[in-house]
């Protein structure tokens, strides 16, 4: 997955992943920026879901449902949430 930062002056933000986030993500990128920002999903080459680590193990689409419809193998961690949280972090200073 990748992340990247577009800032049109230091308080003016697009924080963008390869992946669909779900809504809580947006909270958590807006809390790590300065200023305002906007979450933009589906960039790049897209992999599918980006769930909260609240959601794994529910068993739900965004969860694990998309994994082998988009011809994916494996699960997420529990750590997925800190880590993509730390890269946003990384990026914003």
């Amino acid at each position: 997955m990748t992340l990247q930062r577009l800032s049109f002056d230091p308080g003016l933000h697009l924080a963008a992943a390869s992946a669909e986030p779900v809504t809580a993500y947006g909270a958590m990128v807006r809390g790590v920026f300065r200023g305002s920002v906007m979450p933009v999903g589906c960039i790049d080459t897209v992999f599918g879901y980006l769930p909260t680590a609240a959601m794994l193990g529910e068993r739900g689409y965004e969860d694990s449902g998309f994994i082998r419809p988009f011809g994916l193998t494996g699960q997420f961690r529990p750590e997925l949430e800190r880590v993509v949280l730390d890269a946003w972090e990384r990026l914003a200073r």
